[in-house]
């Protein structure tokens, strides 16, 4: 088998979100009433909950008259589109964000967590997760050839905090980990980290 395929295969989709269909929840102990009616799958925002934000169809009117020049931009992004998240970015953190430096726009945060992943993680590099945290996390350790180290969070036991275990996650950097990756809140579960835990 060759390697790419290898890698590929260690993506799987089996238990990522929105195939749930594809699987049997009759097994899945729930907590509850049933609720009757047809299931509605939240998972990857298919519900038409939001309308569109206003003047989007303007922007789409005004993209259509520039044309062809907006075809094939610069590997970062539009520039103009980087200059105006920026200044955002600066207003909101407080700090300089360089247009030109400082980040690179993406099709999604898909494409933003495989760019961020891709350079930071080599062969072998020892990665701490959270336990549990979203799919792709753990996926593209492994697509990248890196090794998982998981960090529990105990999030059903605590009302203060998202619950992670802080001694664990220092033990691990202490044991060669390089890089921790979480989400926040997390997903799947939904707990935000506490001010503490993120200063710890």
């Amino acid at each position: 088998m060759s390697l790419v395929k290898e890698k590929f295969l260690k993506l799987g989709a089996e238990y990522a979100p929105g195939q749930e269909v594809r699987q049997n929840t009759n097994e899945v102990k729930l907590r509850g009433e049933k609720i009757p009616g047809t299931p509605v799958d939240f998972s990857h925002g298919d519900v038409n909950a939001f309308e569109p934000i206003p003047g989007s169809l303007d922007n789409f009117i005004e993209g259509v008259h520039i044309g062809g020049e907006q075809a094939y931009t610069e590997y970062r992004g539009s520039k103009m589109i980087r200059e105006n998240v920026a200044e955002k970015l600066s207003n909101f953190t407080g700090t300089t964000i360089n247009a030109d430096q400082n980040f690179i726009i993406t099709p999604g945060t898909q494409g933003a967590l495989f760019l961020a992943m891709g350079s930071t993680i080599s062969r072998g590099d020892k990665v701490a997760i959270v336990v549990p945290d979203y799919f792709a996390n753990r996926k593209l350790v492994e697509f990248f050839e890196g090794e998982v180290v998981p960090i529990q969070m105990e999030y059903f036991h605590t009302n203060t905090c998202a619950g992670l275990d802080l001694n664990q996650l220092e033990d691990a950097f202490k044991a060669g980990v390089k890089l921790f990756l979480f989400s926040n809140p997390n997903n799947p579960t939904g707990v935000i980290y506490s001010q503490e835990e993120i200063t710890a």
